[in-house]
Parts: structure tokens; sequence; C-alpha cells
């Protein structure tokens, strides 16, 4: 039975709620092996408070299985994941005034691309100081220099190591 406790309160909502169940997977030399995964469900207006233990990270990937696998290695860490997948969903979300720690971004996207988002992130102000990381299939040098020259605080080429992108981004959040 899955434990859960009150993280958060929802403006005129209910609590947030963190769930860890024990999920079982295998591996080849052995039987069941249990792992403790856990999420956290924010309702719609959700006003974090107390320690605020992760970073919010926003995740634009039209790749749905590559979006999956990042925000699971994600959430495994100390951060809060939000996953989109198409340009004009990300436009929106970064205009509003909700609270973004990281954002890692793909460059080919439906709707408006990632270079396009990073330069109208840059024009907000209260985004001009986000890190964000590009990700793309496209290992162009324009791109890498277009992402550069608009302000990306790294480019990663597809298809990368989860754990090296985990490692990147802890490494972002330690300077």
């Amino acid at each position: 039975m899955p434990h859960a406790r009150a993280e958060c309160q929802a403006r005129n909502g209910p609590p947030c709620l963190t769930f860890s169940p024990f999920a079982p997977y295998r591996t080849r030399r052995s039987g069941p092996v249990f792992q403790l995964r856990r999420r956290t469900l924010h309702p719609r207006g959700c006003m974090r408070t107390g320690s605020g233990e992760g970073h919010r990270v926003l995740v634009v990937d039209d790749e749905p299985h590559i979006g999956r696998i990042i925000q699971l290695q994600l959430e495994s860490g100390p951060y809060d994941v939000e996953l989109i997948s198409d340009g004009r969903t990300a436009l929106e979300r970064i205009r509003s005034d909700e609270p973004l720690d990281l954002i890692l971004l793909d460059i080919m996207l439906p709707g408006v691309s990632g270079l396009d988002l990073l330069e109208e992130l840059r024009a907000l102000p209260h985004r001009r100081e986000t890190p964000v990381i590009m990700l793309t299939a496209k290992g162009q040098s324009t791109d890498r220099e277009r992402a550069g020259t608009l302000g990306a605080t790294d480019f990663l080429t597809k298809p990368f190591s989860p754990r090296k992108l985990l490692a990147r981004i802890d490494e972002i959040f330690r300077d």
C-alpha cells in the first residue's frame, strides 16, 4: 500500500500528495527487487510551501520516450519535473510567472522551434537567468553556435547518456 503525505497547499483546493510505492523490477541475475519510487501530484494552482526540496525542471521534447526517460531519471533525484511535448504549450509555460529552475529544450519541436523558444525566453526579464540545456538529434555546428549566441547553458546531442545529463544538471545547481 502506498504511503502519502501532504507536501504543499493548493490555492483554495486539496493539498499536493507525495506517493511512495515500492515498484518491482527484475534484474538479469536475480529475482524481483523492489525500488522506492517517489511521485508528487500537484493540483492546478499549486503553491509550494516548506523547504521546496526539489528543483523545478521543465522538459520540452516532442519524442515521448525520450521525455519520459529524462523525467524518470530526474524524478529519482531531488527534481520536480514538468514534461511538455510541443513548442506552443512550452511558450505559454515559459511566459507564465510560475517558477522554473532549469529548462531542458529540444531544438526540433512542433509549433515553435526550441531555438525560437530560447530567444523568447531570454527576452523575458523573469527568465533571463534560467539555465537552459539544449537537446537535439541534429549535431550541426550552426545550431550549437546559435544556441550559444542566444544564451544556452549547455548543448547535448542525442543519443546522450541519462547519467551524463543528470551529472550536468547537478553541476549546474552546485554552481
